[in-house]
């Protein structure tokens, strides 16, 4: 697969201090600087001190933060990756993954960009545990995002 530009947004549910928000910025921090970088956060509550660790590493565009549904922050979404026309979408979390996919078959695939989901539990285990019975109805709808994903990666077992 050819990359035909080094443009990445990463758009993640926020930016929380928590495992996979380090180990983003651990990814943000390391990258080649050939890569353009950013992270589209869907929400910014609870980041304080974490977020001026990104925004010293990384362009962080909080317009979707700011969005106030999930319908607002689909559209902000939508056209701001029409805009900014990345390589890559990484996403992370249930939310995140589920926008992109939903952009990617409303497209019909003509976007032009490879979605890298990565998935970092067990949706039938942890989702129960979480959310209750609702859990289970968000798990199902969780795996269906990652089968229908391009680049689905699990850093699960």
């Amino acid at each position: 697969m050819e990359i035909r530009n080094h443009k990445v947004i990463y758009c993640v549910p926020g930016l929380k201090k928590t495992g996979p928000t380090q180990q983003l910025l651990n990814c943000v921090q390391l990258l080649d600087r050939d890569f353009s970088l950013e992270i589209a956060p869907l929400s910014l509550a609870g980041s304080g001190e974490y977020l001026a660790r990104f925004e010293s590493a990384v362009q962080i565009d909080p317009e979707g933060a700011r969005q106030g549904g999930i319908l607002s922050k689909f559209r902000w979404l939508r056209s701001h990756l029409k805009k900014k026309n990345p390589a890559v979408v990484h996403t992370h979390g249930l939310v995140s993954d589920l926008l992109v996919v939903l952009l990617s078959m409303l497209n019909l695939r003509r976007h032009k960009w490879v979605h890298v989901l990565t998935i970092r539990n067990d949706p039938f285990v942890d989702y129960p545990k979480k959310y209750g019975r609702e859990g289970y109805l968000m798990a199902l709808v969780h795996i269906l995002i990652i089968r229908v994903a391009q680049v689905p990666v699990a850093c699960s077992s």
